[in-house]
């Protein structure tokens, strides 16, 4: 199986994470783990902004989507405690990121990325295979 080990870095500049589909029209899993300080939310994120991550045409069918996890006890094959997607169109309050069961309420405020855990971005697979780079750079770094 597939074991996520974080080894106590923090992220002291900018990152960049490649990804994308190996395979025309197969979703492609990527297991990522941020070497951040502080707690980050959706926004703060930037994963849609950067262009890593597709919005979704509609409430009822997520295009790419962020898998995220209770880590507060150890298990095997865990499955996802909520699924976060990007929603671009005008509907329920117009574009931003939404829990999958509960698509009216816009989540760009959930605080999903923690220090020290894991989680998942699917990338829906498309026509052709494709890659893209998820670039942000942490607030805290221009704290004084």
């Amino acid at each position: 199986g597939t074991v996520f080990e974080n080894l106590g870095h923090v992220q002291t500049s900018s990152f960049s994470i490649r990804l994308g589909t190996i395979a025309p029209e197969t979703a492609q899993d990527h297991a990522i783990g941020l070497g951040i300080a502080v707690p980050v939310t959706l926004e703060e994120s930037q994963l849609f902004e950067s262009g890593a991550f597709a919005a979704s045409a509609t409430l009822e069918q997520p295009s790419d989507q962020l898998l995220v996890y209770d880590q507060t006890t150890a298990l095997k094959n865990r499955v996802p405690s909520a699924v976060y997607y990007y929603y671009g169109g005008a509907q329920s309050g117009g574009a931003g990121w939404r829990l999958l069961g509960d698509p009216v309420t816009v989540r760009d405020a959930a605080t999903v990325f923690y220090p020290a855990q894991g989680f998942v971005i699917r990338k829906a697979g498309g026509a052709v295979s494709q890659s893209s780079r998820w670039t942000a750079r942490p607030a805290y770094l221009d704290l004084p």
